[in-house]
């Protein structure tokens, strides 16, 4: 299952991750090219299985691929600088 995996997404890869980096995954949950939310999902499992400490996922109903152009922009946006905001250096 793996083996059609980019790099980066095998076990191989995700041990080069740092174990502290913040990583926020956000993905309409009709988005095609992410399986409609599975990929996301899946993607986000194997970087917490990798040990990651921070890992965020945020999916939205009715939404695609285009997340800062969707119709619900102004949430999507507002839900990105929460999270940035939250994870700045203090």
């Amino acid at each position: 299952m793996l083996q059609g995996l980019p790099p980066q997404f095998k076990p191989e890869g995700l041990a080069k991750i740092p174990k502290n980096l913040p990583v926020y995954f956000f993905a309409g949950e009709k988005d095609p090219v992410g399986d409609s939310g599975k990929g996301v999902r899946q993607v986000y499992n194997l970087y917490k299985k990798a040990g990651i400490e921070d890992v965020s996922i945020k999916l939205y109903t009715d939404a695609r691929h285009e997340m800062l152009n969707e119709t619900n922009r102004e949430e999507v946006y507002r839900d990105v600088i929460g999270w940035l905001n939250a994870h700045m250096p203090k």
